[in-house]
């Protein structure tokens, strides 16, 4: 109940995938039911409903709040069928520059959940009647229209891309898409048992050198920029005691952030990292993010 207020109530785009696969379910309970009686008699049915009907309340009092009216205004004007540009421009942007980088990851993550399925398949044989093709086709056409629908929402609310922290519903999509057919693809015994010996070497090995490199990669990283965020803190707030009147500082790029959320402002004094920054430090001066070149001067 607390998570489904919390969902209702903080987000447009997870409101709205949510409610769509809760939909689903209602739908398709109700289909298996001799009617609403039937339906509601249920124990299941009735938690489903109830947290139904809450994630709907607390959309909709998120939909009226005034402070989301607020937020909208910052976005430029809503465009439909735009919208349909931008989520072309993301699914290429997902298909070249997202999953090719992390297919390494993706076999890694997916050899436990092959095993899983195999152990079940040995002490449970006849669970799962389903065949593989079958569910693949099934939950990859889920997943399909679940993405599409995650990647117009985001359009048409933030009229682009979005930023990276939007992806985290995605990618908590398809951690569930490839569980679901790793685990299946073992209980098929669609890997045989050479294949699956090869990758239970492979994955272990595969897996310490990803994370071996990871970690060594994004220690330097974060360093660099934990420096130079604290050299631009160190900067403004002793620039502060000194100017006494409102003019326009620009400030050296910080370092990359690597997996860090980046505390970086922009070229633009009215946009509201920069305003941010400004508040949050009392400076009695604006702030922009200049280029490398006054980086390196």
């Amino acid at each position: 109940l607390i998570c489904f207020i919390y969902i209702g109530g903080s987000s447009e785009v997870y409101s709205v995938i949510y409610g769509v696969v809760l939909t689903y379910f209602l739908i398709k309970k109700y289909r298996k039911s001799a009617g609403f009686k039937s339906f509601i008699k249920e124990g299941f049915n009735k938690k489903l409903l109830f947290l139904y009907i809450t994630l709907a309340i607390a959309f909709l009092i998120f939909l009226i709040a005034p402070g989301n009216y607020l937020r909208d205004g910052l976005f430029p004007k809503h465009q439909f069928f735009f919208s349909f540009f931008i989520v072309a421009k993301s699914i290429i942007k997902i298909s070249i520059v997202y999953l090719p980088s992390v297919i390494p990851v993706i076999i890694v993550f997916s050899v436990p959940f092959i095993l899983l399925g195999k152990m079940v398949k040995q002490n449970n044989p006849n669970i799962f009647t389903v065949s593989f093709r079958t569910l693949f086709l099934r939950i990859t056409k889920t997943f399909i229209f679940l993405t599409l629908l995650f990647l117009m929402i985001v359009a048409y609310v933030m009229v682009e891309t979005g930023p990276p922290r939007m992806m985290f519903l995605f990618s908590f999509m398809l951690v569930v898409y490839l569980i679901i057919i790793s685990f299946y693809a073992g209980y098929t015994n669609l890997v045989n048992e050479e294949r699956t010996s090869v990758l239970k070497i492979s994955s272990i090995i595969l897996g310490m050198i990803m994370l071996i490199y990871n970690i060594s990669v994004q220690y330097l990283i974060s360093k660099k920029y934990t420096t130079s965020l604290e050299n631009r803190i160190t900067y403004i707030t002793d620039l502060n005691k000194k100017i006494k009147k409102d003019t326009l500082i620009i400030l050296p790029p910080l370092a990359p952030s690597g997996m860090l959320y980046s505390a970086e402002i922009m070229g633009d004094t009215t946009h509201f990292t920069n305003q941010e920054l400004k508040l949050g430090y009392k400076l009695k001066y604006h702030v922009i993010r200049g280029n490398e070149e006054t980086k390196n001067k």
